[in-house]
């Protein structure tokens, strides 16, 4: 059950994989980062994590701008 005011976390562990693998689908990736920013937007309770290894992080700067 749901309790207001706790805030929530959504943890993302690896996340470099979404961005290093199936490069053809990176349309759908960014569809991806704009559907988690959309949830953190309708609700201030919720807190995104990545976990991703430091060698893939310039490559998760290219989203910095939406979030």
């Amino acid at each position: 059950m749901r309790q207001e005011g706790r805030k929530r976390v959504i943890i993302f562990d690896q996340f470099e994989e979404i961005l290093t693998q199936h490069a053809e689908r990176f349309e759908e990736r960014a569809a991806f980062i704009h559907d988690l920013i959309d949830a953190l937007k309708a609700d201030p309770s919720l807190h995104v994590l990545f976990a991703i290894r430091q060698e893939h992080l310039a490559e998760m700067l290219e989203f910095k701008k939406l979030f």
